[in-house]
């Protein structure tokens, strides 16, 4: 098993199934030149911030680098390519609204590859949320 699967095994054992909701939409760099669509994910105590935080402390002990910059929970809905137009969409940038929640279940990490055709995604490897409710 490599350092960085048992670190995410360990994290995962930490942390029981979160409650999330999709709570904002948003684009970067900003709404009215969005290259990348996003929507915002918030959780019931701040979890996915405490299990990142977890995830990273265990990383550091292992000496494995990992960007330290806040972790921004959200999930990428488009994207435009650098040779696109602009998706000409008024994203209400910053404005809250409940889109919805389910329980995240797995921690999970993806490799994204870089291709002519865009990014593609492959899953490395997942854990279960196992730990004890509070």
């Amino acid at each position: 098993m490599s350092l960085v699967e048992s670190a995410l095994r360990e994290s995962a054992r930490e942390f029981p199934p979160i409650r999330a909701r999709v709570a904002q939409i948003g684009g970067f760099p900003s709404a009215l030149r969005a290259r990348v669509v996003w929507a915002g994910v918030d959780a019931e105590g701040d979890a996915i911030r405490l299990l990142a935080q977890s995830l990273r402390i265990r990383l550091q002990e292992r000496e494995i680098a990992f960007d330290p910059k806040p972790i921004s929970p959200h999930i990428t809905l488009a994207r435009v390519s650098r040779n696109g137009r602009s998706l000409g969409l008024r994203l209400p940038e910053g404005s809250k609204t409940d889109f919805g929640s389910w329980t995240l279940g797995i921690i999970r990490l993806t490799q994204s590859l870089q291709g002519r055709e865009g990014s593609e995604y492959e899953s490395l490897f997942e854990f279960p949320l196992t730990g004890a409710e509070s």
